[in-house]
Formats: C-alpha cells, structure tokens, sequence
C-alpha cells in the first residue's frame, strides 16, 4: 500500500505542473487539478502526455498539461503505471494483472489478459 500512496503523491506533482521551456523560459508552472487519483503518468513529448488511475481511468493530454480529456480503457480496473516504448506503443498495468495497450499514442486502448492474478505496479528499469 505505501507504494500505490507514494506513486500517487509523485504524480500528483507530475500532472498538476509542466516543464515550461518556450520562449526561454525555465522551471514549473502550475496546470490546475483533475478530478480523480492518478497513479502513473508517460510524457510522450512537449505537448502529449498520458496518466493512469483508478477504475481503469486514462485521461491524455495533448496541449502540455493545459486541459485533459478521457480515453476508453478497455477496462474498470485500477492500473497503477503506464509506459511508452516510442511515441505510438504504450502499455498500462494495474489490478488483478490488469494490462491495456495503446498503438496509436494513447488515443485508444485495447485490454489484455496479463496471464495472472497479481497486481501489476511498474515496469522493469
């Protein structure tokens, strides 16, 4: 339990603030506060960024932070982390093995069965 609590606490400084560095400028500006709990997060580049949390919840990003909008899971299970080998393939994971994989950037997520019963909370380094 107490790494699900420090994931979440990590992310919520993650998607509440973005890097600003247009324009020269430098540090962390604040983005204001999305409604749910967000465990994991995956920035794709400058703009595109896509964060995981309860009841299979995947909410993306495509204006740096500015405004989030919700993307079909595949799921109602919680899913705890998110990654992207590229800026096309990403793979969340979560409750109950739960796994959903995107192909487009995260615009759309397919479910997967993860072959197992454990919870699933990050990916190896």
């Amino acid at each position: 339990m107490r790494l699900v609590i420090c994931r979440a606490l990590v992310l919520s400084a993650v998607v509440f603030a973005w890097p600003r560095t247009s324009l020269g400028q430098s540090g962390w500006y604040g983005q204001g506060v999305m409604n749910d709990t967000y465990f994991g997060v995956a920035v794709l580049d400058a703009q595109t960024a896509v964060a995981v949390g309860r009841v299979g919840e995947i909410m993306r990003s495509t204006d740096a932070g500015a405004t989030w909008a919700p993307v079909y899971s595949g799921t109602t299970l919680d899913s705890y982390a998110v990654s992207f080998t590229d800026a096309y393939n990403g793979v969340a994971v979560g409750a109950t093995g739960n796994i959903a994989r995107t192909t487009d950037g995260g615009q759309s997520w397919f479910a997967q069965d993860g072959g197992t019963g454990n919870i699933l909370v990050g990916f190896p380094s």
